[in-house]
């Protein structure tokens, strides 16, 4: 009995585990025809029917298959410092005729139709990186997006739509909009609890999304203030940045100006934007589903963000499914970022399958369901002046 996969081992499987990735690698990208969220099924009936690779090793096998196919920077990658230089070849000539998308788009038929018109940023080339041969050609990953849509629009609150594309990836985002300053409060809870536990009982206008990360304990990694009360205390392993909120406006900063005093603070990991420029390195990550908060010039943002492949529609929005392979890449969403706010800097929350926003305003409800509890949440209004410029309300 082969004890590493709990079973006799075929006579043919004489080939070294240590080439178990190659081989389901090899298979898989020959095919060409799996969508990405089919990678580790297909990865892992290969490995077992080779009898070269437990199944426990299907996860890293399916990254490098994603990889290898092309549909997303899950490598070492780095950007390259001359894009002009970049040469194609027939290998990125083969990512043409994939499908356009793994998945059909499933656009809520509340949701306004899409329009055809791109704006593209600045073209993302990247390369993984090996040893000697095995360096591949340049992939040319576009991040586009298109035009927003107005979803709710309320006493100064304003939610849209917006759909994306990355390279064959596509997606949709939603972003919440209040005019600066705004009134932000940290909602938390001594354990992890339904994110609707969170949410505000009046008729708003109000946003609410999820908030920063928690450990295998349940608990809040970093620290967390509601209305002055320390829930959680400051550490340094809970993430580089802080929404605090001052008495002009909100902030985000650097964990290491963190000084006691704000009613409202909360950590998480990480700050993705600074001075309006991204902070994320090109590197090895996967693509995921997304949530973040912005402070930018003028306004405060919530926003998240989930590929087609994780989007069902609901009576009252979308619920989210298979989130941790499907979105973008970290260092994507901040160029998302940058280029579709006025972000001055902008701190990553608990996304993934923690993704969820709520939005109540104008008699309207929108809600973004994701897969699992959360420990905190972040609730922004607009401020009494935008809601009422007479200000009685």
């Amino acid at each position: 009995m082969d004890s590493k996969v709990g079973r006799s081992s075929p006579p043919f499987s004489r080939r070294p585990p240590r080439y178990a990735s190659k081989i389901a690698m090899a298979a898989v990208c020959f095919l060409g025809v799996a969508p990405h969220h089919c990678a580790s099924k297909i990865a892992m009936a290969a490995g077992c029917f080779l009898g070269v690779a437990p199944p426990r090793c299907a996860s890293k096998i399916a990254i490098a298959v994603i990889c290898l196919l092309g549909v997303a920077p899950l490598g070492s990658c780095r950007r390259l410092d001359n894009p002009a230089s970049a040469v194609t070849s027939s290998w990125s000539a083969e990512l043409d005729r994939l499908p356009a998308q793994t998945a059909e788009a499933r656009t809520p038929s509340s949701f306004p139709a899409s329009v055809s018109e791109h704006y593209p940023t600045e073209p993302l080339l990247v390369e993984a990186a090996g040893t000697g041969s095995d360096i591949r050609p340049a992939v040319e990953l576009v991040l586009t997006f298109e035009p927003p849509e107005i979803l709710i629009e309320s006493e100064g609150l304003l939610l849209e739509w917006q759909r994306w594309s990355f390279g064959v990836f596509q997606g949709q985002a939603f972003r919440v909009r209040v005019e600066l300053p705004g009134l932000s409060r940290v909602a938390g809870a001594p354990e992890v609890a339904d994110f609707s536990t969170f949410l505000p009982d009046d008729d708003g206008p109000w946003a609410v999304i999820n908030g920063g990360f928690y450990d295998q304990n349940g608990s809040a990694m970093g620290l967390v203030i509601s209305d002055g009360l320390e829930l959680s205390p400051y550490r340094r392993g809970g993430g580089s940045g802080i929404f605090q909120v001052e008495p002009d406006r909100p902030r985000i900063i650097h964990r290491s100006a963190w000084s006691p005093g704000p009613t409202q603070a909360l950590q998480s990991i990480d700050r993705i934007v600074d001075e309006g420029e991204n902070l994320v390195r090109r590197r090895m990550a996967r693509a995921a589903a997304r949530s973040a908060v912005v402070v930018g010039s003028r306004y405060l943002w919530l926003v998240v963000l989930a590929g087609d492949a994780s989007i069902v529609e609901t009576a009252d929005g979308i619920t989210l499914s298979h989130t941790s392979w499907s979105g973008l890449p970290l260092w994507a969403f901040a160029d998302y970022l940058v280029a579709t706010t006025d972000a001055i800097a902008a701190l990553n929350l608990d996304g993934g399958v923690s993704t969820q926003l709520a939005v109540q305003a104008g008699g309207r409800a929108f809600r973004v369901r994701g897969e699992r509890k959360t420990i905190n949440a972040l609730i922004v209004r607009p401020s009494r002046t935008a809601r009422d410029p007479a200000g009685n309300r």
